[in-house]
């Protein structure tokens, strides 16, 4: 074992009575793999874990800052009972300080989990954290099973609540064999907010979910849950492009969300094509496909939309149940809102219905700043060269 060197030597005592260890530094990937559960740790370099079977470090309290560095070509393939991801856990529900995970680039990882456990880049599940400055260019993620179970998968986390995830973007990222699967968060609970985010070249090379179960695949989450009156799950500035080949509910965005769950979505879109590949003759259940939310089953959950729009296209394959927002069987009409919310409908190959809280474009309105005038001139870049784009990209 590497020891870690320690940068600082003095004991912090927070006016609320947290203390905090010396910051220490990790300079190798034997030393990432000794880390602790409740230190202060920065990368002082470039890291390459070539050649390296890291195990997921457990428990994650504390805090770990890249200051900007590379973990290059980290793979992680963990047995059949724990979280997969760089650390299986992230934080306390029940501690008012979250973990603190930034300011990290992380280039060619891979992660495997078993087929009935949590899996993402930074933990199978995350209680409460805070996570920010994260780029990934280039992640396969995927169950070394034949089965889905109950288990979630997404770039970054497969399960989370009260976390916040700000200025997080992925690049070529691949996700293959999960039951509910999103490109940043698998399953996304109460407290979730998500703000400046992208995932560009998303590929789902998923056709399977288990018999008699609901699976679903959402371009940022794929599957928002929560109880009557919780706090929403928040997306804020995010856009997600790439396809999605599935056999589950699929959307641009999110996958499906719980009929007691609230989702607020603004200042997003979405440019994925979505190819639900079941028939009838499949017999599978999850048969509803939107271009921004794959399912909304009613329910007493609210869903708020503002400043959207989709730019992707459908394929069902013979199967109701795709929308241009919304896909869904009567939900949609009774708990979404939108303001300024727009989908298109040349080149789609889809004939899905309208809805009551999006307006229809053609390909050419995209481009004529008039109809984009409200939308917010310090977040949106509104041409007439191309469709509106988010200045944070």
């Amino acid at each position: 074992m590497l020891p870690i060197r320690p940068l600082l030597s003095v004991m912090l005592l927070t006016t609320c009575g947290a203390s905090f260890a010396a910051t220490l530094a990790i300079s190798t990937c034997e030393e990432l793999q000794n880390i602790e559960s409740t230190g202060l740790y920065v990368l002082s370099n470039d890291i390459d874990c070539k050649g390296v079977r890291f195990h997921p470090i457990g428990n994650f309290l504390g805090s770990l800052d890249g200051q900007g560095y590379s973990i290059s070509n980290l793979t992680i393939e963990k047995d059949p009972e724990t979280n997969a991801g760089l650390f299986t856990t992230l934080g306390d529900a029940q501690s008012v300080y979250p973990a603190v995970i930034q300011n990290i680039v992380f280039n060619s990882a891979k992660v495997i989990g078993a087929d009935n456990t949590n899996r993402g880049l930074l933990a199978g599940t995350s209680y409460h954290a805070n996570i920010s400055n994260i780029t990934v260019d280039t992640l396969h993620i995927a169950t070394s099973g034949d089965k889905q179970r109950t288990s979630s998968t997404g770039g970054l986390l497969g399960v989370a609540s009260n976390t916040a995830l700000t200025q997080v973007h992925l690049s070529d990222l691949n996700i293959h064999k999960n039951r509910y699967a999103g490109g940043l968060i698998g399953t996304a609970q109460s407290g979730v907010s998500i703000e400046k985010a992208s995932i560009k070249s998303l590929e789902s090379s998923d056709f399977g979910c288990d018999e008699g179960k609901t699976c679903s695949f959402g371009g940022l989450i794929g599957l928002v849950t929560g109880e009557a009156n919780s706090i929403p799950v928040s997306i804020d500035q995010a856009f997600a492009t790439g396809v999605i080949l599935t056999k589950k509910n699929a959307g641009g965005l999110v996958g499906y969300i719980e009929p007691t769950a609230n989702l607020n979505i603004s200042n997003s879109y979405s440019n994925v094509n979505v190819d639900r590949k079941c028939t009838l003759y499949d017999g599978c259940l999850s048969k509803y496909a939107g271009n921004i939310i794959g399912r909304a089953p009613a329910g007493s959950g609210v869903i708020q939309l503002q400043y959207v729009y989709s730019a992707g296209g459908i394929e069902l394959h013979g199967n109701e149940g795709g929308k241009a927002v919304i896909g869904g069987d009567g939900g949609p009409a009774k708990r979404a809102s939108g303001i300024e919310s727009y989908y298109i409908v040349e080149d789609t190959i889809a004939k899905y219905a309208g809805d009551n809280f999006s307006v229809k474009l053609h390909r050419s309105d995209m481009k004529d700043p008039e109809i984009f005038a409200a939308w917010d001139e310090n977040i949106w870049e509104i041409t007439t060269s191309a469709y509106p784009r988010l200045k944070m990209q």
